[in-house]
């Protein structure tokens, strides 16, 4: 896919997502919104011919005290995930951001499956952000 067909995808992303919280920005790459009290980035790209795909970061908890007890929650909800990985950004420092990544393709899902996807995918970031809050 080039880059017509990106923007293609990502325009669509930008027409689906309002459903799911509040379009903060988007452009030509990306589409930030925010869902409950977490803030995403939707970007769009292409892998390789036919593999088009929506990347998905989620800031779930922004500059937390990075103890024992974090890194256990992060452990046990990510793997309790269906979709995507929960991750410290900065594992070995002081303060972190907590942070929900998921890559999937999406080129050929219609609309109604992509807003599926994407529901399920951000209203888990959302979820997890109020169980670290």
């Amino acid at each position: 896919m080039g880059d017509t067909e990106i923007g293609g995808l990502v325009n669509r992303v930008a027409a689906i997502v309002d459903q799911l919280g509040e379009v903060v920005s988007a452009d030509a790459e990306s589409v930030v919104l925010t869902v409950g009290h977490t803030r995403a980035s939707l970007r769009a790209l292409s892998l390789a011919p036919g593999l088009d795909v929506v990347s998905v970061i989620q800031l779930v908890a922004d500059r937390v005290t990075n103890s024992e007890t974090l890194r256990d929650m992060v452990e046990t909800a990510d793997a309790r995930l269906s979709f995507g990985a929960l991750r410290r950004s900065d594992p070995g420092k002081p303060i972190t951001d907590v942070l929900l990544y998921y890559t999937f393709p999406a080129g050929t899902l219609d609309d109604d499956a992509l807003l599926t996807l994407l529901h399920i995918v951000l209203s888990s970031g959302a979820d997890l952000a109020e169980a670290l809050g």
